[in-house]
């Protein structure tokens, strides 16, 4: 049995837009395993067989039939084969389950199964057992999924792919590197996918921030914020950003951040998404007021971060005050970046 661990994530980051993103200490965990296949005679149906030795009591022996499953194997696409062979467990966000259409871990697995032609000899089941990214906040719950399934097909199909190209093919899904790349190596990543392939190179971040991470009880659509941009920008907007986010990651190279909330600034996305979430101004408004050091939108919203010193408390505490007295409902918490990015753990071993 494995676990695969995938950190949530936050992109554009100011004037980063859709070339910067870093990993959160906010964590999905998933745990799948590979058993063995044996054919029921009484039920005359296929179930999965586990060594009970290993768990300290003896299971009567079945009489396999694999051939009987594999007869039409090759009739079979890779998708409908597979699918027949995945069993999911637990995907459940408030109470509702997750159809499998709906299941990018899901769709993202048999994706590469279908790329490399492979068909599963065993049965697969993979269980959400941790579930603390906020769904469609901004905070990369998309990215987080896609990166686990790659991950499990990695190792499924002992592919032994490196991080690189993890982070290439999940790209490739996503459609866009921001969030995915900090989700597979940590840190903070600048990244590129065009005709090139996949470009990235990691960022210094200061070791004196935290993160204010607010998120409140409603989404905003990608697709609409993505319709409220401008279709033409204007040439000093684009300088200005082009300056700004320069200083940026010079700034934090340097692990300075005297002057962050200048770097922060954007006028390419955020004028025109911070629309589209309540009280996202005052709250900006607030946090400067409080003394942060920059203030962003993650992602296209609906999580709003602070930028502010390590282990301020104090912060955390006035603004979660603040917050209490808007109409929505507003979490937050005291976040530090992740460093490490995704991992598969091996936790427990079936013989099959």
């Amino acid at each position: 049995m494995y676990r695969v661990v995938v950190p949530a994530t936050t992109a554009n980051m100011g004037s980063g837009f859709d070339c910067l993103g870093m990993a959160l200490k906010i964590y999905n965990e998933f745990v799948f395993e590979l058993r063995d296949l044996s054919f029921d005679l009484k039920s005359n149906s296929l179930e999965a067989k586990t060594d009970r030795k290993i768990l300290g009591f003896e299971q009567k022996p079945k009489i396999k039939e694999i051939d009987k499953l594999n007869k039409n194997k090759e009739f079979q696409s890779v998708e409908s084969y597979n699918d027949n062979l995945i069993e999911l467990k637990n995907f459940k966000f408030n109470g509702v389950e997750l159809e499998r259409e709906d299941n990018l871990l899901y769709k993202s697995l048999l994706e590469v199964f279908k790329s490399y032609n492979y068909k599963l000899n065993k049965k697969l089941i993979i269980t959400q057992s941790k579930i603390n990214i906020p769904l469609s906040r901004g905070l990369g719950s998309s990215a987080s999924a896609i990166v686990a399934g790659v991950l499990i097909a990695n190792e499924v199909m002992n592919l032994n792919l490196d991080k690189s190209k993890i982070a290439q093919i999940a790209s490739n899904i996503e459609g866009h590197p921001d969030n995915v790349v900090p989700c597979v190596f940590g840190g903070m990543q600048i990244s590129s996918l065009d005709e090139r392939g996949l470009n990235s190179s990691a960022v210094k971040i200061p070791s004196s921030i935290d993160f204010a991470v607010m998120y409140p009880d409603f989404k905003t659509s990608t697709n609409e914020a993505r319709k409220v941009l401008p279709k033409y920008y204007d040439a000093k907007s684009c300088v200005i950003n082009i300056y700004n986010v320069a200083m940026l990651i010079n700034l934090f190279n340097n692990e300075d951040v005297s002057n962050l909330r200048l770097a922060f600034n954007d006028k390419i996305h955020e004028p025109y998404r911070i629309k589209l979430i309540n009280n996202a101004v005052d709250i900006f408004d607030k946090a400067k007021e409080l003394n942060s050091y920059a203030d962003f939108i993650s992602g296209s919203g609906s999580t709003l971060i602070s930028i502010i010193p390590k282990n301020n408390y104090e912060f955390i505490k006035n603004m979660k005050k603040y917050l209490k007295n808007l109409d929505n409902h507003w979490n937050i918490n005291l976040v530090s970046y992740d460093e490490k990015g995704s991992c598969v753990e091996k936790v427990f071993s079936n013989i099959v």
